[in-house]
């Protein structure tokens, strides 16, 4: 299993990789594991708190590789919004800190009243590393019918990634249902053409979580030859397609198990 933080015979290679700056981390790294932190007062007083992630090397297979998260994701936004908008609508900026060397990734979602095809969602996303700030592409939620999705676009503004799920999923059709399948969720990762390069993977948090909790965790695989902005775009997509279709109050949840 691939993890970047075993040390080697001199024991050097776990710190050296700590202290690098978050763009020489993604460029080592094949893939990213999003796991959602546990918000103690959203559980116990039901009030909707801001999504923050820990973002852990992952594998070629999207598996967790190691215990130490690299970054850190946190979300800022009004208590207004997340208390009486969907999550599809609301605004947000989400800044991607990495641990030992500052802000990496910075995030932001205008507010979008979106109505079916009618303006959709999308997320810019910048590279603020070292203090630089250079616009590195955006995410789209287009519309579809049925199936899940969105369009990934470099700074050019030319299509990069499709990311498509099929609706006819346990965990999209099961969604209430506590058990492993019935909270995984695949994506394809696609080139314009169509041709499948990797996936995403919307991952079970285990089954008593997911019974009182609405976390949600989450797997990238980078597609073969993958800048550092093309990688920051695909973990932007995660963040995004958990806020379009997996995101939910503690009430929407307890709505859903007949509470």
């Amino acid at each position: 299993m691939y993890n970047p933080l075993a040390p080697n015979q001199n024991g050097n290679d776990s710190y050296q990789f700590l202290m690098m700056s978050g763009f020489q981390k993604f460029q080592n790294l094949p893939g990213v594991f999003l796991k959602e932190d546990l918000q103690p007062l959203e559980v116990i007083c039901g009030i909707n708190m801001p999504c923050n992630f820990q973002v852990f090397p992952a594998d070629v297979y999207g598996n967790q590789a190691g215990e130490i998260p690299l970054f850190q994701s946190k979300e800022h936004s009004e208590c207004c919004q997340r208390v009486c908008l969907p999550a599809s609508c609301r605004s947000y900026d989400i800044q991607v800190n990495s641990y030992n060397s500052g802000p990496f990734l910075q995030m932001h979602r205008s507010f979008r009243c979106t109505c079916l095809c009618c303006n959709r969602p999308e997320v810019e996303v910048n590279v603020v590393d070292n203090g630089q700030n250079l616009y590195a592409g955006k995410v789209v939620n287009p519309f579809y019918c049925c199936d899940l999705g969105v369009h990934v676009y470099d700074r050019a503004h030319n299509l990069k990634f499709i990311v498509e799920g099929s609706c006819c999923q346990c965990g999209v059709l099961c969604r209430p249902w506590p058990c492993e399948s019935c909270q995984t969720v695949y994506f394809d990762v696609k080139s314009p053409d169509g041709t499948v390069l990797s996936n995403l993977i919307k991952r079970s948090p285990g089954c008593l979580k997911a019974c009182i909790t609405n976390l949600d965790n989450f797997s990238v695989v980078f597609p073969p030859n993958a800048s550092v902005e093309d990688k920051a775009l695909l973990t932007a997509t995660a963040l995004l397609i958990n806020y379009s279709y997996f995101e939910e109050t503690p009430q929407q949840k307890n709505q859903q198990n007949g509470y």
